[in-house]
């Protein structure tokens, strides 16, 4: 072979060996042998591994169908691999019990649910809920369930929260109990003694029996009682709610309402209860002009300073009336959901030609939306309908742009984050400031960071935890900023994020073998306030998983 041609396939199978053995970016690693002692390959990236014992709590959630969440309070990883090993579930058998002589005992078919909440544990992670739905199979007051929840909770209390789904809620009010968490439990359901009755009877303004009606007790927003409709003969009703009020809800009195079942525009009526009333006797539905239909229009001013439509806007209109008995109040109170054109299309209570009629107003913006949802305490509705006439348009209705939670996000060495997940969470209002009603307590919102490590958000204005997730080859680790108030006029930031390590797991169920695909959630070990979620991975085919942690 010539001397050229020789050259020519050299040059061949060098072009050949680049092709299929690249040479790694920055550092050029390809696997964690080409890093120094106490470093690992990451992204063609050699990066410091931890230096042990680093301890984290950790939660493992097992892949769908395979068992219960194991909780591990303190787990100490080393710089090599560490193996955490799931723990087998405690399957536990349960009963809900109601004694015989209730209404309960006596249906043949149904649904109970249950809710199982016990507390965060002290070292980290969220408060564990369990859900479990038990059919009612036979007459007789007793409901079997089956359920799994972790090792480390067995002896815990919890609290139930037992919701009966229609028809039961006819018969049994929502209760809360305190279970100790056990391999055979029972929840006792209440009996006749535990029980007050409500009774008594609706009419309407003409002094006729009234009907369409649902009649239910709460104390502030909370549902407790039973749910009774009124007997289409003679608009007698009967509800029943426990005696005891739930720890949370003590000293909140209860009040009686009725609202019209769908979305019938009719008159809600709320009657406050002293603790030992048993018959309100004859409540008279207030008379009331007939509601007719109008178009609120519901705008914003977007960034570019037009003015747009709130598309999916939710309002809730409410205005007194004359109340026919002493003790109560009435409400005329509608709800309804803007359209594609911003416009909420509803039937309201018209004001005359010499007053207009007064409603309070809440406004919940759409998450996606730029506006801020708020609350009016007056918002007046003219004269309805003329003989011939199209559709009223009331006043528009103008929302403020939500405040913008602006900034730039470095690393440790001051280099933009791109491509960063910041998620703000809503934990209350801004302090000292009260609160519109209509906005939510709680809400998140999420933007991904620019190549220069700039964000933005628009919320409500309030309190928020701010999640930063980097992307999970990225050499800076998950972070969180707690307590952070956005007032009304926005707030701009800078973060820099602490120098990250590479933390290597393998995750292995009770018979060793891996547990594929399985969440893994480890948490900074906490005895006092919330404890910070530093790790979120889900395992591979072999158990094991990596991610980057704040060096200590």
């Amino acid at each position: 072979m010539s001397p050229a041609a020789r050259a020519g396939a050299l040059g061949a199978f060098v072009l050949w060996a680049v092709a299929c053995n690249p040479p790694a970016a920055n550092d050029g690693c390809r696997q964690d042998t080409d890093c120094a002692a106490l470093e690992a390959c990451l992204a063609s990236v050699c990066m410091p591994r931890i230096v042990g014992p680093y301890a984290l709590a950790a939660v493992v959630v097992p892949a769908s169908g395979v068992g219960a969440t194991t909780e591990i309070p303190q787990q100490l990883f080393a710089s090599t691999a560490t193996t955490l090993a799931l723990l087998p579930p405690i399957t536990a058998t349960g009963r809900a019990v109601a004694p015989m002589n209730t209404p309960f005992a006596q249906v043949a078919q149904g649904e109970l649910s249950l809710t199982f909440v016990l507390p965060a544990p002290p070292t980290g992670g969220e408060p564990l809920q369990l859900n479990v739905v038990a059919p009612v199979t036979a007459p007789g007051g007793v409901v079997a369930f089956k359920m799994m929840f972790p090792q480390a909770r067995l002896g815990q209390t919890a609290k139930v929260f037992v919701i009966p789904r229609p028809p039961l809620d006819l018969v049994l009010p929502p209760i809360e109990r305190d279970v100790v968490m056990a391999a055979d439990m029972t929840i006792v359901l209440p009996g006749i003694q535990d029980l007050r009755a409500v009774v008594g009877v609706v009419r309407n303004e003409f002094d006729q029996p009234a009907f369409g009606y649902s009649v239910r007790v709460y104390r502030g927003t909370t549902l407790v009682s039973t749910r009774s409709q009124l007997a289409p003969e003679d608009g007698r009703f009967r509800v029943s709610y426990s005696r005891q009020a739930s720890p949370a809800l003590a000293g909140v009195p209860p009040t009686l309402e009725l609202a019209a079942i769908g979305a019938a525009a009719r008159p809600r009526v709320r009657i406050a209860l002293a603790e030992d009333t048993t018959d309100v006797a004859t409540v008279r539905l207030p008379a009331h002009p007939l509601s007719q239909p109008f178009r609120i229009p519901v705008v914003t001013t977007n960034a570019q300073g037009e003015v747009a439509p709130v598309v999916g806007a939710l309002l809730r209109l409410e205005t007194p009336l004359p109340a026919s008995s002493s003790g109560s109040s009435a409400a005329f109170v509608q709800e309804a959901q803007a359209g594609f054109d911003g416009v909420v299309e509803v039937s309201l209570i018209p004001g005359g030609l010499e007053a207009a009629k007064a409603y309070r107003v809440a406004i919940v913006s759409p998450a996606s939306s730029e506006a801020a949802s708020r609350c009016l305490d007056r918002f007046d509705v003219g004269p309805g309908l003329d003989a011939g006439n199209a559709t009223p348009t009331t006043a528009t209705l103008e929302l403020p742009r939500r405040p913008e939670l602006s900034g730039v996000i470095q690393r440790a060495d001051m280099s933009p984050l791109h491509r960063a997940v910041v998620r703000a969470s809503r934990t209350g209002p801004v302090p000292g400031v009260n609160a519109c009603e209509a906005v939510p307590r709680v809400g998140s919102a999420s933007a991904t960071t620019e190549t220069d490590g700039r964000f933005r958000l628009s919320l409500e204005p309030g309190t928020y935890r701010i999640e930063i997730r980097p992307p999970l080859t990225d050499m800076a680790p998950m972070w969180a900023v707690n307590d952070l108030v956005v007032p009304s006029l926005g707030l701009q930031v800078a973060w820099q994020l602490p120098r990250g390590q590479l933390l290597e797991a393998r995750v292995v169920n009770v018979d060793a073998s891996a547990c594929q695909t399985c969440r893994v959630q480890l948490y900074a070990a906490s005895t006092q306030g919330a404890a910070e979620l530093r790790v979120e991975a889900v395992t591979d085919y072999d158990g094991r998983f990596r991610a980057v942690v704040p060096a200590l």
